[in-house]
């Protein structure tokens, strides 16, 4: 039975700060610019975030005003991490995520919009409000996907993102690739230096 290829060896340390920030500078030798395109979109992304809690810290004194159960503006508040984790992986991981957002986006406006015309004429004033806050803050998460598809630096910025931590993924330390192959050199200096065995010729003469 042929014995299976090993596949590429990864990384299985941690990537510290450090040396993701000595690659970003390597990338900045190449491509000037891409450092501060990087921490625009990043800033961009931990701005909608905060929206998003914000928005449900609304939903919370709303349905709390209303005597509505709180289940599912809690989640709401909640679901921002969750959006932010794929906001996150979509600066890093190419075109498909981000056009995954901008349909999800797309159809939460296209039915939030049409629940709201149909529920306009028996709502409050402040759920109707809270309502259109939704589709704003929708259609301006949806403009920030077009940007990122669009923008020819964002898309760049991306695919370079994208590049890197391909990259470091593959990348293994020496040590740690040793390590895992089981592998140690007998004429480094480290090396315990031993005797002639039993066996050899001259700890068998007497």
């Amino acid at each position: 039975m042929r014995a299976r290829r090993p596949g590429p060896a990864r990384r299985t340390r941690p990537l510290t700060q450090e040396e993701l920030t000595a690659c970003r500078e390597a990338i900045e030798r190449d491509n000037p610019g891409y450092m501060d395109e990087n921490t625009k979109l990043t800033q961009l992304v931990k701005t909608l975030t905060g929206v998003r809690m914000l928005y449900g810290i609304f939903n919370i004194c709303m349905f709390k005003m209303y005597d509505l159960s709180l289940v599912q503006p809690i989640i709401l508040f909640f679901s921002a991490f969750f959006f932010l984790f794929w906001y996150m992986w979509m600066l890093r991981s190419g075109k498909l995520v981000a056009v995954f957002m901008m349909c999800v986006r797309g159809y939460s406006i296209i039915s939030g919009g049409a629940a709201l015309l149909n529920m306009a004429g028996w709502l409050p004033y402040p759920l109707i409000f809270m309502l259109t806050a939704a589709g704003v803050m929708e259609f301006v998460e949806a403009v920030f996907c077009i940007y990122v598809l669009f923008h020819p630096f964002a898309a760049h910025t991306i695919r370079l993102n994208k590049a890197l931590f391909q990259r470091l993924m593959r990348a293994v330390d020496p040590v740690e690739l040793n390590r895992m192959a089981g592998y140690q050199n007998p004429y480094g200096e480290d090396t315990d230096q031993e005797g002639p065995g039993p066996g050899s010729d001259e700890g068998g003469r007497k």
